[in-house]
């Protein structure tokens, strides 16, 4: 019994850390789930154009072997095409349109470019965060841990989270900051505003993480704005307005196929060299791979449309979460329980735990707990909530707590909380 144990939480172990996130779910969407649906794009349009015939020419009668065909359908394949619609007279060599439609060939390679780019600000922030002295990936991660633990080993690894927790907030109280600040009382004025400027962006100004996070959820818009540019450069269309028009096409006519950017049908010109003459040829082909990456363009149409929507939403839910003070006092007054335990916390106990919350924990201190109660279990987060009370209010007593807030109101004893 003791050995299936052991195998049980081997396995659960593996799949916590596989999924130990330090994002919440848009970051995921956006890195994960675009990541990996261009990634199948990629290989669906690769796949289609490097397996089986990718395009048929209908060739003159005189080119009867099967080895004149390949060579047709090859040169053809790899240089320029170009379309007329079937209503219209083939123009002249000399007046051959400019509608080049062989960017088929890079489809792939877009895609692929495509899916990088979804990556990069999750690689950023990924990089940069542990510019802020702590590894919010291990804290989330060994939150997590606890919920496979029994009570009391629960206990002893939370402990540890909170002590460590504790040494790094400690570098964000601003007593502590100021004592490590050189006197610039006499400095010049550029000199005090450039250090100021420093002490407010730095890694302990307690507000690196949350300006870092900030600017990662503007670099996901950013990026699927970019995305939307990069597909009108790349198909020399409109791409905002693709899906709008095809919504319109398909509930007027009852289907819609976009002939002009995605030709099924299209021309293609080759010249035969025979003795010192030279012949040229035009030949009608058929592209089925544009079947697909019309629908595939649609598909990504929709996605980026409601990824950008998504990524607004939850960047302005993050600005307010983060930088309003009463939504911060919300979130963390749902765990005065920890304080008084069984009964309800008194006025005191409850603006000891405000400035607990604003002069200790700070703007990261909090963003790091929401980040927590986003990826682990509530239960958890109180648990982990109740160490860093603990250990705060063994290393720092009520009475400068309530000195510096200003009330008289008793605080209840140790055994309370």
């Amino acid at each position: 019994m003791s050995s299936l144990s052991a195998v049980i939480s081997a396995f659960s172990a593996i799949g916590l850390s596989w999924g130990v996130r330090d994002d919440d779910i848009i970051d995921r969407l956006n890195h994960w789930v675009m990541y990996g649906m261009l990634l199948a794009l990629a290989v669906g349009s690769g796949a289609k154009q490097y397996v089986g015939d990718p395009i048929i020419c209908w060739v003159p009668t005189e080119f009867k072997d099967k080895r004149y065909k390949r060579y047709i359908n090859n040169h053809c394949w790899v240089n320029s095409l170009y379309n007329v619609p079937f209503d219209d007279p083939i123009p002249l060599e000399e007046n051959r349109p400019d509608n080049d439609v062989s960017y088929y060939r890079w489809v792939t390679v877009i895609f692929l470019v495509q899916a990088f780019m979804f990556k990069v600000p999750h690689f950023i922030w990924r990089d940069l965060k542990a510019y802020s002295g702590v590894n919010l990936t291990k804290i989330v991660g060994m939150t997590q841990e606890c919920a496979l633990m029994t009570p009391k080993k629960k206990d002893v690894q939370l402990g540890h989270v909170a002590e460590f927790l504790d040494r790094w907030l400690s570098t964000h109280v601003p007593a502590v900051r100021s004592k490590e600040a050189p006197d610039l009382s006499d400095a010049s004025p550029f000199r005090r505003r450039v250090r100021s400027m420093k002490s407010a962006g730095g890694k302990r100004s307690g507000r690196f993480l949350v300006r870092l996070y900030l600017c990662i959820k503007f670099l996901y818009i950013i990026n699927v704005i970019g995305q939307f540019f990069i597909i009108s450069s790349f198909l020399k269309l409109n791409y905002w307005t693709f899906g709008f028009d095809a919504i319109s096409s398909y509930f007027l006519d009852g289907e819609w196929e976009d002939w002009s950017s995605f030709p099924r049908v299209v021309l293609c010109d080759f010249k035969i060299r025979q003795l010192q003459n030279v012949y040229t040829y035009t030949v009608q082909c058929v592209l089925s791979v544009n079947l697909f990456l019309e629908k595939m363009f649609l598909l990504l149409w929709f996605c980026f449309y409601l990824l950008l929507a998504a990524n607004i939403l939850s960047m302005a839910k993050w600005i307010v979460q983060l930088l309003l003070w009463s939504k911060t006092k919300d979130f963390l007054l749902r765990f005065t329980g920890v304080i008084a335990p069984g009964r309800q916390p008194t006025p005191g106990e409850i603006k000891s735990f405000r400035q607990f919350a604003y002069s200790y924990l700070g703007p990261d201190g909090v963003f790091l707990l929401r980040m927590i109660s986003i990826n682990t279990p509530h239960l958890l987060t109180l648990d982990l909530i109740k160490q860093i009370w603990t250990v705060y209010i063994k290393k720092r007593p009520f009475e400068q707590s309530l000195s510096r807030s200003g009330s008289t109101t008793p605080i209840a004893n140790s055994n309370n909380v």
